[in-house]
């Protein structure tokens, strides 16, 4: 099941919005008590009940099988362009798809190879060794996740800078949208 997910919380409350694109779910939950281990079992029950197949894998004390190695279908590879849009404005944004592999660059930094690429049910998923080029992001060392989705010709979706601690500091997501250029 993909799943795309951000926390939030303070003293006193903690929040989560899970998003579940493949089985057009959106979950949230809001609690006024600061637990990060109970919003993320509410979070589980409630997806297991609204899927049982989430349910049954949770169940399954099966470890994951290894993902198969990145295969982009047709449709994917190429060359693609466009924009990283933050707060602070819009950046060039590319991607290089081949056969085996993906490849990432936003505005003038060094390419690096999307780590963990998967594309399943429409979306592109992984993570890159990148920044995003803000000030609210550059303050804390981040690596770069995306969820994007091929729709129409169109790639887009988000770009999150997410923090490289342990638990996570931070998310902070952009919005992407690609063209494939050749």
């Amino acid at each position: 099941f993909l799943n795309i997910s951000h926390t939030g919380g303070m003293p006193g409350v903690a929040t989560i919005l899970s998003l579940y694109p493949t089985e057009s779910l959106a979950v949230v939950v809001l609690l006024n008590f600061s637990d990060g281990e109970a919003r993320v079992r509410i979070t589980e029950e409630i997806v297991g009940a609204v899927l049982p197949r989430y349910a049954a894998a949770r169940r399954d004390p099966t470890p994951p099988a290894t993902p198969p190695p990145f295969q982009a279908p047709a449709e994917l590879r190429g060359e693609w362009g466009g924009t990283l849009r933050t707060y602070e404005g819009t950046v060039p944004f590319q991607l290089m798809v081949r056969e085996n592999d993906v490849h990432v660059r936003i505005a003038d930094q060094p390419e690096a190879v999307l780590d963990r690429a998967v594309f399943r049910g429409g979306a592109l998923t992984g993570r890159v060794a990148a920044t995003i080029p803000t000030a609210d992001a550059r303050r804390h060392a981040h690596q770069v996740t995306l969820g994007l989705w091929l729709r129409d010709g169109v790639l887009s979706g988000q770009a999150s800078a997410l923090t490289t601690t342990d638990p996570v500091y931070y998310a902070l997501s952009s919005y992407v949208e690609l063209r494939k250029a050749r």
